[in-house]
């Protein structure tokens, strides 16, 4: 009895380091022995990281309201200053934040102009050529046209921009190269214009 005391306390003692079979995990159905359960958790431990990686909506619509707050103001400086005198910090002051700030959103003036670039178009330029499908049509936005340059209150239509935009292509090679694009762009979509028109009116163009 004496003996066996001995092997249970042994046995006991041993049962110390050894770990509950109750803790270990179990083994999935399909025999895989837990490998699809880890492929799984790490999968979704990448999707979690690749979400809390894409900006909140929130974060982003008040990233889009501070970038338009930016070109607004600079457009107003270009305007008032002409682009070569208007610095960072004069763009900062007339948007009531930061230099800093506005480094955040834009490395340089270049591409605050591609930026007014591109919004020109976004909401001009491609928009109104999508217009243009028979005569009457070129009749009507050109006659919009001609009023906005009268009222002079759109910087997308400002002469005074427009000058200051094409005078800078002459000295900085970047944003030539930006005006450039813009006017081929311009230009293809017009012809596309030009041509609906024709079909529509039943000319055909040499």
């Amino acid at each position: 009895m004496s003996g066996m005391s001995r092997a249970g306390g042994a046995m006991r003692g041993a049962g110390a380091d050894t770990p509950d079979v109750r803790d270990a995990p179990e083994a999935p159905a399909d025999g895989t022995g837990g490998a699809t359960s880890g492929t799984t958790g790490a999968s979704m431990t990448g999707l979690a990281r690749s979400a809390s990686r894409r900006p909140a909506p929130a974060a982003a619509n008040r990233a889009a309201q501070q970038r338009t707050r930016i070109l607004d103001a600079a457009e107003r400086c270009f305007i008032e200053r002409g682009f070569h005198a208007a610095s960072m910090a004069n763009i900062a002051a007339t948007a009531g934040m930061s230099p800093g700030l506005i480094y955040r959103y834009f490395s340089a003036k270049t591409e605050i102009v591609r930026a007014i670039v591109e919004r020109h178009l976004e909401t001009d330029g491609c928009p109104a050529m999508q217009r243009l499908n028979t005569r009457d049509d070129f009749c009507v936005e050109a006659l919009k046209m001609v009023e906005r340059w009268r009222r002079r209150d759109d910087p997308s239509m400002n002469a005074t921009l427009m000058l200051e935009l094409t005078t800078e292509a002459a000295r900085d090679p970047e944003v030539a190269r930006i005006v450039r694009d813009k006017d081929q762009m311009v230009s293809e979509d017009l012809t596309l214009a030009v041509q609906r028109a024709a079909r529509e009116g039943g000319v055909r163009l040499s």
